[in-house]
């Protein structure tokens, strides 16, 4: 069915005429017959889903989207920080189609026979705030933590799903610092959440794709330009002293060669003849060597080279 917005001026009672008439579940947000895991509850949580709440479990949901206020918890009601009892470990829970990696393998009937606790590897999407961690936040998703710095009772923001995206119109900035334009914050300035200091340089940002065993340090443009530049003028100094080589072994093969005409040999004339290449081969080189300076090293300022290694846009530190 097709219709026209000019038509139906108040489109809400254009769609309640359609929902009087009867239409199949599923369109206009109407409620989708479909199977949802339950989910096990402990006393502390509150849970929003839109359906209704039986005691330790929440049933009757049709959307299977949920959003969870209690203590720090990501598996059974044994786990995470709230599990053992701790306290100043609030969290905040959004999470979308839950067991959906169980019901991909499996089938949502399946799922939907038990009650499941909360899964971050196997929901599909989720945005995990709490106030502290046990043992850490990357364990709780399942990753590799060796060469991270102890999440363990820190508070902690982390969100997964099949695609995230940061969007920003003007610009994006990540940061792993303490803060540094604030007052009444002691000697010492900003602790983490639990009152522990911050020590200086203790922040990290790693971009992981795959293992984390494969990680990098990122290069430092400026540091990076300075160490070439310096390589660049030590190529210089020992092409000047190659050159200066080749010009006085031209002039003593020259000399040689001419006595050597006598001689009837040409051994000194060769030598000569690859002296004089010699010198234009470092001629060459400094000029190439001037030319790989403006390419990537950017000695024009007023023209950035064409493949320049620092990046317009993107920063480090």
């Amino acid at each position: 069915m097709t219709w026209n917005v000019k038509q139906h001026p108040n489109i809400s009672e254009w769609f309640q005429e359609q929902l009087n008439l009867g239409i199949p579940n599923g369109p206009f947000g109407t409620s989708v017959d479909e199977p949802i895991p339950g989910f096990v509850k402990t006393p502390s949580e509150t849970i929003f889903t839109g359906g209704e709440q039986y005691g330790m479990l929440q049933q009757g949901t049709d959307h299977n989207a949920i959003i969870r206020l209690g203590r720090d918890r990501p598996g059974d009601i044994d786990s995470g920080a709230g599990g053992l009892g701790s306290t100043a470990s609030g969290m905040i829970d959004l999470c979308v189609g839950r067991q959906a990696l169980t019901a991909a393998q499996t089938s949502w009937d399946e799922v939907a026979k038990n009650d499941h606790p909360p899964n971050f590897i196997t929901d599909a999407a989720r945005v995990y705030i709490t106030q502290k961690v046990n043992p850490g936040i990357d364990e709780y998703f399942g990753l590799a933590a060796e060469r991270l710095p102890s999440t363990l009772y820190k508070s902690a923001v982390a969100a997964k799903a099949d695609c995230i995206r940061l969007v920003a119109r003007d610009n994006v900035r990540i940061y792993a610092a303490k803060v540094q334009n604030a007052e009444g914050l002691g000697d010492e300035g900003e602790t983490d959440s639990h009152g522990r200091p911050i020590r200086h340089g203790q922040g990290k940002i790693e971009l992981i794709v795959g293992n984390e065993k494969h990680l990098q340090p990122a290069v430092l443009g400026n540091k990076l330009l300075e160490y070439l530049e310096e390589l660049e003028k030590e190529f210089g100094e020992v092409r000047k002293g190659l050159k200066i080589l080749h010009e006085q072994l031209a002039v003593v093969n020259g000399a040689l060669g001419v006595l050597e005409t006598f001689g009837g040999g040409t051994h000194f004339k060769e030598n000569l003849k690859n002296n004089i290449n010699g010198i234009f081969d470092s001629i060459l080189g400094e000029l190439n060597s001037t030319l790989r300076g403006i390419d990537r090293l950017d000695k024009m300022s007023v023209i950035k080279g064409h493949n320049s290694f620092l990046s317009n846009s993107v920063f480090i530190s």
